[in-house]
């Protein structure tokens, strides 16, 4: 499995910088599409969650934030340093 890991990377990577140097123009109109496509798609839903938190209030019903703090654990060689 970590064969594969390194490489299939490598081999994405190859076959990129085989299509920017024989084909320059069309592999930059590519890549800018993918990025475009991508961030707008990530932003598209990043902001639907925002609007779902907003909309349902996630955060003021959810309650977990609201719990009370748990009680810091120190360690017995450190108690005397802390307090």
């Amino acid at each position: 499995m970590s064969i594969v890991r390194a490489v299939f990377p490598a081999f994405i990577a190859f076959a990129l910088l085989f299509g920017v140097v024989t084909h320059p123009s069309e592999m930059f109109v590519a890549l800018g599409s993918i990025v475009l496509t991508l961030s707008t798609a990530s932003s598209i839903i990043f902001f639907g969650f925002v609007l779902m938190a907003a909309l349902f209030g996630f955060e003021r019903t959810s309650g977990r934030h609201m719990s009370p703090a748990a009680a810091v654990h120190v360690h017995r060689s450190l108690r005397d340093e802390v307090a």
